[in-house]
């Protein structure tokens, strides 16, 4: 059962993702880009992270006590294969709570294999298999959704972000993997889930006194305004941010995620560099077209555009919070082409 801070009215709900539909559904008919809306209270689903949580979850020493974005659900289980026993996770998307249910309900009903098959092609065959394990307002919520909207209407346009492969999908997660499936069956009902619905910048305000051992950010600072105009100062303002009230609610030894990125590399540094030319900042429209017209390279695919670079500032300021970057030993393939390798910026108390 997950606990919720502030109730989330339900009927609201269903008529914001109603909207959601309509406006994607809409915006797929003129080509735009509908996986890079904003975030915002009421947005479409991710259905599996793009993270690589199994390698940064091992860089935790404890998920005892454990604050995460709430996300596509699977920060959560990953968490609770990891031992958490009480999480707090938070996430400015309300809708998250209602996805977050289904995700436990799966893993109560289905079968790994049928698990990762739902969450790829949505079918009510499986779905009607979760329903004994979802009650009150999950229930209500998920129950209009596919009453009213066929599956692929569910996954095109009320879910969003990359699909990717079931192999990837498989190595991110290590509760998708081999005997860790069941482990979490038999351990969510005995886990305190809390569910608070909150940008980053409001959240201080909404936890209790509790300390964590570990927190993770995902990739929020995406989403901040810090890669709009990627300065020096901005940076620092995030890390600010973290060491005034985040670092106090961590325990001894604890260890914050602050953010993570793709393929970080030399190139990254080197554009910047030309860019910034003694200045203090530079827009990124500025550092994509240098990178287009001086350099060659895989950093410049437009999947990536020009946000690396703002980690660039992120990772130069770090060096004053005892923080480190850690980079994943193996890639990961994100599409047809595109081998990325996670880094995990972390700061420790």
């Amino acid at each position: 059962m997950i606990k919720v801070q502030e109730k989330i009215n339900v009927e609201e709900a269903l008529l914001n993702t109603k909207s959601i539909l309509h406006d994607n559904l809409t915006s797929e008919f003129r080509n735009d880009e509908v996986s890079n809306c904003p975030f915002k209270q009421y947005s479409p689903f991710y259905r599996y992270t793009t993270e690589n949580l199994d390698f940064y979850y091992q860089l935790f020493p404890s998920l005892k006590n454990y604050l995460t974005v709430a996300g596509s659900g699977d920060q959560v289980l990953n968490a609770i294969s990891y031992g958490a026993k009480n999480i707090y996770a938070f996430d400015i998307n309300c809708l998250c709570k209602y996805l977050l249910a289904l995700k436990i309900a799966a893993i109560k009903r289905l079968s790994p294999q049928e698990f990762i098959k739902f969450f790829n092609d949505f079918s009510k065959r499986y779905f009607d298999k979760l329903v004994p394990a979802l009650n009150g307002d999950d229930l209500k919520y998920w129950t209009s959704v596919f009453d009213n909207y066929p599956k692929e209407f569910i996954n095109l346009f009320i879910f969003s972000g990359p699909v990717i492969s079931k192999r990837m999908i498989s190595k991110v997660n290590t509760y998708l993997k081999g005997h860790n499936y069941y482990m979490v069956r038999e351990k969510i009902d005995n886990t305190q889930v809390k569910f608070i619905n909150s940008s980053l910048e409001e959240l201080p305000s909404k936890l209790d006194n509790t300390k964590f051992n570990a927190i993770s950010l995902s990739n929020i600072y995406d989403y901040l305004d810090f890669t709009t105009l990627p300065s020096a100062n901005r940076a620092q303002n995030f890390l600010e941010f973290i060491r005034l009230n985040l670092l106090p609610r961590i325990t001894n030894n604890g260890m914050i995620m602050a953010s993570y990125l793709y393929s970080f590399d030399r190139h990254s540094h080197k554009v910047l560099n030309e860019a910034l030319d003694g200045k203090d900042y530079c827009t990124l429209q500025e550092l994509w077209e240098i990178a287009h017209s001086r350099h060659s390279s895989r950093f410049l695919k437009k999947s990536t555009k020009a946000i690396n670079i703002a980690y660039t500032y992120l990772i130069n300021e770090s060096k004053l919070y005892n923080a480190r970057m850690i980079t994943s030993n193996y890639s990961l393939k994100m599409g047809a082409n595109n081998q990325v390798k996670d880094s995990v910026l972390v700061l420790k108390k």
